[in-house]
């Protein structure tokens, strides 16, 4: 059995896989707030662009584009998420939140009918601002090579690189702070998480598919699982580097996935 089938009906909140070639753009991943694409570094053999980062949350003042309903909406959102990683969802009041975004308790129920409106608001846009990431990294690694092993081991070197060029400990991951109070939320929002991570496994089964059309594994591998494992180094560093209080923490994980892979396919 061809470990590497996929279902190609599997898309979760039906979202479009997003590429660029811009070697100048600004995304939002798991509340890094900046992220800037620069001509300038070898990596693995190939010339490539460093990623620099810069984290800071969105204050009042720093909503970017859209109509005045829209960076309020966004404001609200940032300034909930702060807050949420800080001190939980059972923690942050709405009241909180109010206050700490200047507006009023009507501006707020414009855009939210209450905690678990706001959830499922925050939970999207961290997925898809997650899903662009991604996405981005890969598809700039599919650009400087054709070999899948390399574009994959290539994705991984640009996001630890990412990840390490952190000032501070990584704020946290907004999926796993939900996971921890599932109980606060009602259906929509729990499954919203399962797609979330599914699209997760997806997008690097995907990769990992192509690694062994390719080539041959030393041992037997569930795709599935190997894909999982990624995830599980990233949440898992993301702990390592809250609770050691160590910048490194993470892409240091990312880095022992990328070596045990290069063992797993004999790039070694």
């Amino acid at each position: 059995m061809n470990l590497c089938l996929r279902d190609k009906k599997f898309m979760p909140r039906g979202r479009k896989k997003q590429w660029t070639k811009s070697t100048d753009f600004y995304i939002n991943f798991m509340n890094v707030n900046q992220w800037v694409i620069r001509n300038g570094s070898k990596l693995d053999g190939f010339r490539t662009e460093k990623l620099y980062s810069r984290y800071s949350f969105q204050d009042a003042e720093q909503v970017e584009m859209g109509d005045k309903a829209s960076n309020t909406r966004q404001r609200i959102m940032s300034t909930a998420e702060k807050i949420i990683l800080q001190k939980g969802f059972a923690g942050t009041s709405i009241d909180e939140v109010i206050q700490q975004s200047h507006i009023t308790k009507g501006g707020f129920f414009y855009h939210f009918k209450g905690k678990n409106d706001l959830a499922l608001g925050l939970l999207k846009r961290y997925l898809d601002a997650d899903d662009v990431f991604f996405n981005q990294l890969l598809g700039r690694a599919r650009e400087l090579t054709e070999d899948p092993l390399q574009q994959m081991l290539l994705f991984l070197k640009l996001l630890a690189e990412a990840m390490a060029e952190l000032k501070v400990h990584h704020p946290g991951c907004l999926v796993a702070a939900f996971t921890y109070e599932s109980q606060q939320f009602d259906d929509d929002v729990i499954q919203m998480m399962k797609d979330g991570t599914l699209s997760w496994r997806q997008l690097f089964s995907e990769q990992l598919c192509l690694v062994e059309e390719k080539y041959q594994p030393r041992f037997a591998t569930d795709i599935n699982d190997l894909a999982d494992m990624l995830s599980t180094c990233l949440e898992g560093g993301i702990i390592l580097s809250r609770i050691l209080k160590d910048p490194e923490a993470l892409s240091k994980q990312i880095i022992h996935y990328r070596n045990y892979l290069r063992l797993l396919y004999g790039d070694v």
